[in-house]
């Protein structure tokens, strides 16, 4: 199956996550759950957590579905995550 993907290319000058942070993106991921991702330039993406990978530019990135296709998003561009999980209040991971 061909996915259209969607690249969101941040400037240099952004800061490495800590490995928490990380570990949360991770379980995220592995439960598919729904988010709503807030870059540092204040731009509001949400879908549905699917994977991490390296982007094209070579930056670690969270994959999301969203109804527009697939969107890489770079963790180190990350200001916050409100995650979504069934019967519970929306989580938020504080990146910045």
């Amino acid at each position: 199956m061909f996915y259209r993907r969607y690249y969101i290319s941040m400037s240099e000058g952004f800061s490495m996550i800590t490995c928490d942070q990380h570990d949360y993106v991770e379980i995220i991921c592995m439960y598919k759950f729904r988010v709503k991702i807030v870059t540092l330039t204040r731009t509001v993406h949400q879908g549905t957590a699917i994977d991490t990978l390296l982007n094209k530019h070579r930056q670690e990135c969270v994959l999301i579905e969203t109804t527009k296709g697939h969107l890489e998003i770079p963790l180190d561009g990350i200001r916050y995550i409100d995650v979504y999980i069934k019967h519970e209040p929306v989580k938020t991971i504080h990146f910045r």
